[in-house]
Parts: structure tokens; sequence; C-alpha cells
């Protein structure tokens, strides 16, 4: 291979190495270009060097130090050994890649390791995105407990400030229950009671059914009262809840939305 193409295969993969500490990180990098290719020359210099094994690990150990100083930011030492280990950890896991690849799978281009690589960053980014957006969500989450005829059942309820619904005979907020939720509360009612509107549904505290839109569509949802809704220390009597057959459990990470209103104390 010539040397044209293996100063681009090391840089793309010290590119990865750094992006990927970036994401352990949690925090945005600089000059990733720069510390990347001064990495694809150092690694291609070093064979040159001679060094024995421990000169090899010392010499790359200091080269990290020069990637941390270039790509990130900081001001004490603690923050700089923090940086320096999410570094060393990042070239193990390509490093442990490339020796897994090279030795075990059937995979003897440069060219088809570099895709693997290249698949397992987005893989990481992924992850990463997935673990940010379950952070974000469990922010607004709350511990809730619902009580209704005696029987009391405990949800994990997520805050959302685009639950504007209120009830249009009575102007109460609205918060919303997936059929799970329902089903614990009443667990005589089924879906074809909330859709034949039963004797069943009549029997629920102040059941009745009032427009639900959505950026999609419009349907028409049950909404009830229960006896109480305790939300950490906070009550609400004859709170109003409405149900939503479609499950939220998946986007939300919980069960039940809480109503806008009560980011306010409302």
């Amino acid at each position: 291979m010539s040397l044209e193409y293996m100063l681009a295969i090391s840089f793309v993969i010290n590119l990865l190495i750094i992006k990927t500490a970036e994401a352990f990180l949690k925090e945005k990098g600089r000059l990733f270009f720069l510390s990347a290719f001064m990495g694809a020359c150092f690694a291609i210099l070093s064979p040159h060097f001679y060094l024995n094994k421990i000169g090899n690990i010392l010499f790359n150990l200091g080269a990290n130090i020069w990637y941390v100083c270039i790509s990130f930011r900081f001001k004490t030492f603690k923050k700089f050994s923090q940086i320096y280990a999410l570094q060393l950890i990042s070239t193990l896991l390509y490093g442990g890649v490339c020796y897994i690849v090279s030795n075990f799978l059937p995979i003897k281009t440069y060219w088809g390791l570099l895709a693997i690589l290249i698949c397992l960053y987005f893989i990481i980014k992924l992850l990463f995105r997935k673990i940010k957006r379950k952070e974000e969500v469990e922010k607004f989450c709350y511990d809730i407990e619902i009580e209704n005829d005696g029987k009391v059942t405990t949800w994990k309820a997520f805050l959302d400030s685009g639950n504007l619904l209120y009830d249009p005979i009575t102007q109460k907020p609205v918060c919303l229950v997936n059929f799970k939720a329902f089903t614990k509360i009443f667990d005589d009612v089924s879906i074809a009671d909330i859709v034949t509107r039963s004797a069943k549904i009549k029997k629920i505290k102040f059941a009745h059914y009032i427009a639900f839109n959505t950026l999609n569509n419009s349907d028409k949802i049950l909404v009830f009262q229960v006896d109480k809704l305790k939300i950490n220390t906070k009550e609400i009597e004859k709170a109003t809840l409405g149900l939503v057959l479609k499950n939220f459990n998946q986007a939300f990470g919980s069960d039940v939305i809480l109503h806008n209103n009560f980011a306010f104390g409302g």
C-alpha cells in the first residue's frame, strides 16, 4: 500500500478515535482534523524509530497528550486526566476491534477494516444519542400515585410542556394515561367497553368523551376523574385523566403524561 493510502486510512482511524472520545466526554472538541493528521503522521513514523514494546507504548502515551491538548479544552489537571483516560479508552476500543478483525474475521483489506470501524463509530453515536435522549426524558419524569376507590397505583409520569389539553366541561387540565395504566385503575373495563361506550364506562366518575387533536389526526378520548393524584408532595383532588389508546411509553419512558399546568404548580 502506498504512503498516501496509509496516511489517509490512519487519518480516518485517528479521527474516529477522537470523535468517539468526544462522545464519551459529552463535550464539544476542536481542531479534530489537525489532531487526526498528527496522529496519522506519528503512526507512520513510529515504526522507523525502532522502539521496543515498552518504548512504543511510552511513545503512544506521550502522543496522546498532544492529541488531548489540541482537541479539548481543560483548566484543571483532573479534567485533563479525565479526557486523557477517555482518549485511551477510545484508542483501546478501536485497537481491539482492529485486532479481532485482523485475526479472527475473513477481512484482509484495510478498506474492509476501515468500513467496520466507521460502522462501529456510528453505532456508538446512536447508543449515546439514545442515552442522551433517555437522560433528557428522565429530567422531566416524576413518581406519582393515582388513588381511586381505595386502590392506589404508582407510576412514572412525564411532564410534557406540549400537553395543553383541558376538559371543556370542567376546564380542568387533563393528564393522559395509556391503556396499561387505565386497566390497573379499572381492571374490569376492556377496550371493547371503551369503544362501544358500554354501561361500565357510565359507572366511572364523570366519564365522558372529548376531542383530542394531534398533529396527525383528531380523535375522541375518554376523560374521567379519579379521587386523587399525588405528585411528590402535591396532591390533586378529583384529578382529571384522559385515556389514549396509543402506547407512548417507548417515546416518553412512562405510562402517564402530566399536563403542562403542573410545571407551574397549577
